[in-house]
């Protein structure tokens, strides 16, 4: 390796501090969930292939919501959205329709349309049958 060259440094996220506290768990500095497997040197290919690191995400993961959010009490009105509100600001509009007169024209007005000539004709078969 040379003098001056320039040694490799893994990477990380540049956050910001944001300064918002918008629940309990910032509040008492809790940063969330780390399964315990992160702690480890090295990953176990067996347990990627297999899963098993999944699993044990879930099972850690179960544990640690009942242990953090089961400590806080709930505020029963804080989050309350009235009803009709809401629901009268999130329905469509109704869009009118547009009713459009009937155009009848002077030169087939004495020619019947084909489903009034068709329903005669029903009419005349009934009254054939029923006498």
């Amino acid at each position: 390796m040379k003098k001056g060259a320039i040694k490799w440094i893994k990477a990380e996220a540049l956050r910001r501090p944001d300064g918002i506290i918008s629940s309990k768990c910032r509040e008492n500095n809790e940063h969330g969930f780390t399964p315990t497997y992160e702690r480890e040197k090295r990953e176990n290919m067996n347990f990627i292939m297999s899963n098993e690191y999944m699993r044990i995400w879930l099972k850690e993961r179960k544990i640690y919501e009942i242990d953090t959010y089961s400590k806080y009490e709930v505020e029963s009105d804080a989050g309350d959205i009235k009803r009709r509100f809401v629901q009268r600001f999130m329905k469509p509009k109704p869009t009118s329709i547009r009713v459009m007169p009937i155009i009848t024209l002077k030169r087939f007005a004495h020619i019947d349309a084909k489903i009034a000539f068709k329903n005669k004709e029903k009419e005349l078969a009934k009254t054939k049958l029923n006498k």
